[in-house]
């Protein structure tokens, strides 16, 4: 198998007697043509991400968003739970709502650290197979 090594591309197998249903990852290729089949299938990494729920803020954190460099103190949330109400930590007469996918990053006040305002999920996706198949 000419793609065994290759980023993005992993070697599979299955059994021929008796014929397997699914398709396994081979870790350490022994080419038994005899016994099983063998394809290279190349593999496209997609991350996904997910903005926290609006229920996540809670009165008191601070927030940020876009590219927005103020620090925003979350008042609550409305009461359809949709936004988030936040006023200005420099400027306190300054109000503000957000929607959960505005916001950036979240802390704690006594936190020093910002985190996050999503969370990340790596899903991979099968773009291309090369099959061989070999009269037994």
């Amino acid at each position: 198998m000419f793609k065994h090594g290759e980023p993005g591309w992993r070697i599979e197998y299955r059994c021929k007697y008796p014929k397997a249903p699914s398709w396994a990852e081979l870790r350490d290729p022994e080419w038994n043509w005899c016994v099983a089949d063998h394809r290279a299938v190349r593999i496209e990494k997609v991350v996904t991400r997910t903005p926290l729920p609006i229920e996540h803020y809670r009165r008191g954190m601070e927030v940020l968003y876009g590219i927005d460099s103020n620090v925003w103190l979350v008042l609550g949330s409305t009461p359809n739970k949709d936004c988030i109400g936040a006023v200005c930590g420099m400027n306190p007469q300054t109000q503000r709502t957000f929607q959960k996918q505005d916001i950036t990053h979240w802390r704690w006040p006594n936190e020093a650290k910002w985190k996050p305002a999503y969370t990340e999920a790596t899903e991979e996706r099968e773009v291309e197979k090369m099959e061989v198949e070999v009269e037994g």
